[in-house]
C-alpha cells in the first residue's frame, strides 16, 4: 500500500509539472504587432516560426532629458526558430526612439524596444518589452 500510494504521489507530481511545461507561446497572424516581454515567445500562425524575446545585451540610447553627442541604441537578443531550426539574432536599434527592422531568411522584423531612458532612472531588465511584427518579403 505505500508503494502505491508513493507512487500516485509520484505520477500526480509528474503529471503537474509536464503541465507547467507550456513554454506560453501566444499565436499571432503576419502583418501583425505584438509584444513580447523577456523570456516570451509568439508563433506566427500560418508560417513554420516562432521567436523568443531572450534580454536586453545593452541600451546606450540617450535618456530623455539629457543632451548626449551620440543618439546611442538598444540590442536586444531573440532565438528565432524557423523550419525546425532555431538560430539567435541581435536586433540593433538607434536611439532616435523610431522602430526599426531588420531581414530574417524571408521575413522582415520590425521592432521597437521600449521603454525609452530617462535621466536619473534605471530601467530593470525585467521592465523591457518588444514590440514586434513579423511579415513576409514574398
Amino acid at each position: 500500500m505505500k508503494k502505491l500510494i508513493t507512487l500516485l504521489v509520484v505520477s500526480f507530481c509528474l503529471v503537474a509539472s509536464l503541465a507547467g511545461c507550456n513554454t506560453g507561446a501566444q499565436d499571432y497572424p503576419l502583418n501583425q504587432q505584438f509584444t513580447l516581454s523577456p523570456g516570451q515567445s509568439a508563433k506566427i500562425t500560418s508560417e513554420d516560426i516562432a521567436i523568443t524575446f531572450n534580454k536586453v545585451l545593452n541600451d546606450s540610447r540617450c535618456p530623455v532629458g539629457a543632451t548626449c553627442i551620440w543618439e546611442g541604441q538598444v540590442q536586444c537578443l531573440i532565438s528565432i526558430k524557423l523550419d525546425g531550426k532555431t538560430e539567435q539574432l541581435t536586433l540593433t536599434q538607434s536611439g532616435s526612439d523610431t522602430a526599426a527592422s531588420q531581414i530574417y531568411d524571408k521575413y522582415r522584423l520590425e521592432f521597437n524596444v521600449k521603454p525609452y531612458p530617462k535621466l536619473n532612472d534605471t530601467i530593470n531588465s525585467s521592465e523591457y518589452v518588444l514590440e514586434l511584427k513579423v511579415s513576409s518579403l514574398s
